[in-house]
């Protein structure tokens, strides 16, 4: 069995210019948060897609009976189902959008709120928790945070690169994210195999032979979907390089960790080739923000969902607001200061008017 024969199904991340970072699912996820002035939010998730991948998107956001549901609907001819809530506070929002790796999306609001008198200013935040539990080998060995962020600027923000030269160190820097992941991924894997190689205690299959073919072990198995759960496959790959029928017996001997790193990866899998579109309403007007795109008080995010694979990544967005009843006061107070003060003037003068005799 070669290579060839173990193809991942989902595409990579791709660092080039022009290109998604990920190809869009069958499912268009839109998330809208309303924050109110009195910090309360509102928040809703409309699913539109397949009708078969709509329980799935909804279970990676923790929906449950709390929120109100509104289906059957259709959208542009596609199923849609939405889901909203009110939150009293940011507290409670926090608690609802808490994750659980490789099960639920984690994603971290805040809400401040800081009243200066005539303006009250406010600050929503969310944090996407980054997907990729893997750390086995660091990112920073393939990439710098410099190509990182000019790639983050092009591929959200849609910033132009300067020069053909640029364009392709991207394409560079893609090309070297794929060995990253590569390797990143077989090394967590290959660590849990090793561990199943030595409860096995299988003669045939002896952990030195296994630790001393691992390079062509990752040759064969590069491009394989660990998402797809075909451990099959895999074991039959695994024994091509070591001309035995042992491997099986030593995935399943460590079995429990080995599903469960394949169905984190299908996680990841998933969310990331769903399509995200998320969109913040502020009180007043917005001041500041990292969203790619301002339409009056809304703040709107689309292709990040990637980066949440290789980090966290914050949404934030700023508003101010003004306090026209503070403004009132202070109108009503300036007014009367200044009655009592001509007042007070006057009777002044009066007083130290001469008497006539």
């Amino acid at each position: 069995m070669t290579a060839n024969h173990i193809q991942r199904k989902m595409p990579t991340l791709i660092l080039l210019a022009g290109v998604s970072l990920f190809a869009a699912g069958c499912l268009e996820i839109e998330i809208t948060t309303r924050v109110h002035d009195d910090g309360s939010v509102d928040r809703s998730l409309v699913f539109q897609g397949d009708s078969s991948s709509i329980p799935v998107g909804r279970s990676l956001y923790g929906i449950d009976s709390s929120w109100l549901l509104k289906y059957p609907d259709t959208v542009g001819g596609k199923p849609s189902v939405t889901a909203s809530r009110h939150f009293a506070t940011d507290v409670e929002l926090a608690a609802a959008l808490k994750g659980i790796p490789g099960v639920k999306v984690d994603i971290r609001p805040a809400v401040e709120r800081h009243f200066n008198w005539f303006f009250t200013t406010y600050r929503y935040a969310e944090t996407w928790g980054k997907l990729n539990q893997i750390n086995e080998v660091p990112l920073s060995d393939y990439l710098s945070q410099q190509e990182l962020g000019a790639l983050t600027r092009h591929l959200i923000y849609k910033e132009p690169f300067a020069s053909k030269g640029d364009s392709l160190a991207a394409e560079d820097a893609g090309e070297r994210y794929q060995r990253w992941e590569e390797r990143n991924k077989f090394e967590a894997f290959f660590r849990l195999v090793l561990g199943g190689v030595r409860s096995l205690g299988e003669p045939s299959v002896k952990e030195s032979t296994v630790e001393a073919k691992k390079d062509d072990f990752f040759t064969i198995t590069k491009n394989f979907d660990y998402g797809s759960g075909n451990l099959q496959n895999l074991a039959a790959a695994y024994d091509s390089v070591l001309g035995t029928r042992g491997m099986q017996k030593a995935f399943d001997a460590n079995g429990d960790s080995i599903r469960g790193f394949c169905d984190r990866q299908k996680f990841e899998q998933t969310v990331i080739g769903f399509g995200h579109k998320v969109h913040v309403m502020m009180p007043g007007i917005i001041t500041k923000t990292n969203a790619p795109s301002v339409q009056g008080n809304t703040a709107s995010w689309g292709d990040f969902i990637g980066f949440t694979y290789i980090d966290d990544y914050t949404l934030w967005v700023e508003s101010s607001m003004v306090n026209w009843w503070a403004i009132g006061i202070s109108g009503v107070l300036l007014l009367a200061i200044a009655i009592l003060t001509v007042t007070a003037l006057i009777r002044g003068k009066k007083k130290r008017a001469p008497e006539v005799l």
